[in-house]
């Protein structure tokens, strides 16, 4: 995200041709997108969104986008469904729909935490009652960015890490509520051990469950 301040140069001639004005140039986000079903499963179980909640664009099929940062910022998300048959792409699929759904649709005034926190527990919810409504065991992961006038407010919800790349060095942001990271965390394994780990997908905190 760029937020530099454009500097133009004004030539009018009532004013010296020395004189700089600088002009607040928008934040603007340049994003991609891709998920691949793997060499596991045959069905892809991943979702992911880019929104921009001001204009309402979606990067939806397209590689790449660029937009700017509008009033009401640009939610980012990827969840990753869990459960038998399509259980797992249903999940990922209605966290995805329900979190941006409700974050379009909050009043402008909503402050931005609440706003983020409350848009999760309704794609929790969503999940929770469509389990209920199908009988079928369900869950997803989540991990969503709200970008909203200059800071990025973070949140997770099971293993799907997010990570800051600057100045060439790549720093994980998240801290994954699975069972080895507890494991690390409390000393009982050491994290090349986690790595390998045959319960390194066993997640401690899941979106519907």
């Amino acid at each position: 995200m760029a937020a530099t301040p454009l500097h133009v140069t004004d030539d009018k001639p009532n004013r010296p041709a020395s004189v700089t004005q600088q002009v607040a140039a928008r934040p603007y986000l340049s994003v991609a997108g891709h998920t691949d079903v793997g060499k596991v499963r045959e069905k892809n179980e991943d979702t992911f969104v880019v929104a921009d909640l001001t204009g309402g664009t979606l990067l939806e099929g397209a590689p790449h986008a660029r937009f700017d940062v509008g009033e009401r910022g640009v939610l980012l998300a990827v969840s990753d469904g869990m459960g038998g048959a399509a259980a797992g792409e249903v999940a990922s699929a209605l966290v995805v729909e329900t979190l941006t759904r409700a974050m379009k649709d909050a009043a402008p005034e909503t402050p931005r935490d609440a706003l983020m926190n409350d848009a999760i527990q309704r794609a929790h919810r969503a999940v929770w009652d469509e389990a209920k409504r199908e009988s079928k065991k369900m869950g997803a992961t989540l991990t969503a960015v709200f970008v909203h006038a200059g800071q990025a407010f973070i949140a997770e919800v099971g293993d799907s890490r997010a990570y800051l790349i600057r100045a060439g060095k790549m720093c994980q942001l998240t801290h994954d509520q699975s069972m080895v990271q507890m494991l690390v965390d409390t000393g009982i394994i050491e994290p090349d051990q986690a790595e390998h780990s045959p319960i390194r997908n066993v997640i401690l905190q899941a979106m519907g469950n």
